[in-house]
């Protein structure tokens, strides 16, 4: 077993994901509407043994033979989750993981933050501890949201810190769904996507950038479906949600559990945003007429219109940091390496000169699985591609440019000011914002010009994090820089506690979100730090 997943929806965007993803997983695993798991007839004896085995990773079964599945639910209203209590999956989940208020997040990011954050903590903790506390080998965490409403945005920004600190060696993935231009339900999408996306309580995670622009254009020229459900967009993400996990569920080849990816992904603190391809989404007379390869499917997954973020560079052009290629089905090492060799020579991956083998494989050997009404065909080969590349700042520099315009005019400041919020705090988003893009920038510029770069530069210089100081034969590694190191833990701040065990790197994140603005104030907590160290 290579351990179990916890699954967090927040707010509405992240339930009605929730309904495609275990939809899709009882559909893949065998398990019916009730739970109880689903024996064809002429199944071999052993099957409930392997059933079991693969599904251990999503759902837990109780005494009564029942799956119930690893997942919290959280909104700020009852209205979605009054529809998964009410609807075909309403025995399927335990009660406790359904967790609603009475009141919505109103698009705000400082209402779920400030206002709504505190009253949500103790029920999303406890509901999330049970779960925890009932696997065996947890691997790590995915969450989805959206970052454009209050809820996903805010609410959930407010309990990140306690989720990270409870669980420092899980790896974190985010599913965010971020505005576009073109499908936005709020004009102030912006303020709440930049605000959370550089929350000084962001917990540290590996986060793939998802726009409903994107993906609604990917099922209309792959699907050619013209009316396009929230539905249909939802069971496409469950699908990509899938393929990255069938390693953990299913025999592998070579496995690449979470903790895996995120070692191989991300080079940088700062650097953790990720783009998404996958191949072959296609309907079923589609499929029977292409023969799909290795090589195939990696040029398909490197296209630009099988993206699900839209991004205004191209991958032929982007400059790649690291990559990971999930294989599924009939696929041997040998045509994968052959395939990713072939996209090399032929430039279609262009890795960065100080990562020369930046790609990570991970082939499951059962194929994939679909649900009949998402219109996807089940091929007998996929691939499911996460790239972190420099392409992803074109998808961050829209969402900047809005927030600017917007910032420039105070346009729509005093909701959020009347919620709790500092004005300071935008400027602080839009600086956090600015100096990631800078580091994309930089990345870009020193891959086509050597010289444009001195030898000592370092990237991911928008990592504002405060590292304590510690002694250098405690620490693994160092990032070449002004002080900047990485001690004998997964984060620095949670292995550093003062006497009565509170995390020390935790009040300060605490004091920063709350009022601490100036750097005088944040020298005089490290000295402090030091102090406490010394004694």
């Amino acid at each position: 077993m290579l351990g179990e997943i916890i699954s967090i929806f927040v707010g509405q965007c992240g339930v009605q994901i929730a309904n495609a993803c275990w939809e899709l997983f009882c559909v893949e695993h065998g398990i019916g509407p009730d739970g109880q798991k689903i024996v064809l007839p002429d199944s071999p004896e052993t099957s409930d043994e392997k059933e079991l085995f693969d599904c251990n990773t999503f759902f837990h079964e109780n005494a009564k033979g029942q799956c119930t599945p690893r997942t919290v639910l959280l909104d700020s209203e009852p209205t979605v989750l009054d529809e998964v209590r009410a609807g075909v999956y309403q025995n399927l989940f335990n009660a406790k993981s359904l967790v609603n208020g009475k009141e919505d997040g109103a698009s705000n990011y400082a209402r779920g933050f400030y206002q709504l954050g505190q009253s949500y903590k103790e029920p999303f903790v406890e509901s999330l501890r049970k779960i925890a506390e009932a696997c065996d080998l947890l691997n790590g965490l995915c969450f989805f949201h959206s970052y454009g409403g209050g809820t996903g945005s805010g609410l959930l920004m407010a309990l990140e810190e306690h989720i990270d600190n409870s669980f420092i060696k899980q790896a974190k993935f985010d599913f965010g769904i971020y505005p576009s231009q073109q499908q936005v339900s709020s004009v102030v999408e912006p303020y709440n996507a930049i605000l959370a996306a550089s929350s000084p309580c962001r917990m540290e995670s590996i986060s793939l950038f998802f726009d409903n622009r994107s993906i609604i254009k990917v099922i209309r020229d792959r699907l050619q479906k013209e009316a396009i459900s929230f539905s249909t967009m939802n069971r496409l993400l469950a699908q990509v949600f899938g393929e990255m996990t069938a390693n953990l569920r299913f025999s592998s080849l070579l496995s690449a559990k979470l903790t895996d990816l995120g070692t191989n992904l991300i080079p940088y603190p700062s650097m953790e945003f990720l783009m998404c391809g996958m191949a072959p989404i296609m309907d079923q007379k589609t499929l029977d007429r292409t023969k799909i390869s290795c090589d195939g499917l990696i040029l398909e997954a490197l296209n630009d219109d099988n993206q699900l973020a839209h991004s205004e560079y191209t991958l032929h052009e982007t400059v790649f940091m690291s990559c990971a290629l999930l294989y599924r089905g009939d696929v041997s090492a040998r045509e994968v390496a052959s395939s990713v060799d072939e996209a090399k020579r032929r430039r279609y991956l262009l890795f960065a000169d100080w990562s020369p083998c930046g790609y990570k494989i991970g082939i499951c050997s059962q194929p994939m699985t679909t649900v009949s009404s998402s219109g996807i065909a089940a091929s007998p080969r996929s691939l499911c591609a996460l790239f972190n590349c420099t392409a992803v700042r074109g998808c961050l520099t829209a969402i900047h440019e809005q927030y600017t315009r917007l910032k420039e005019k105070r346009a729509f400041f005093h909701w959020y000011l009347y919620e709790g919020m500092e004005e300071e705090e935008f400027e602080e988003a839009f600086e956090e914002s600015r100096d990631l893009l800078a580091d994309y920038d930089l990345v870009e510029n020193c891959q086509k010009d050597p010289n444009a770069c001195n030898p000592g530069t370092y990237f991911g210089r928008s990592d504002h994090r405060v590292y304590p100081e510690v002694d250098p034969r405690e620490t693994i590694f160092s990032i070449r820089g002004p002080s900047i190191s990485v001690p004998n833990s997964r984060r620095s701040g949670t292995s550093h506690r003062d006497t009565d065990g509170n995390s020390v790197a935790s009040t300060l994140r605490t004091s920063n979100a709350s009022g601490m603005r100036n750097s005088t104030e944040m020298r005089n907590s490290t000295e402090t730090l030091t102090d406490m160290e010394d004694n």
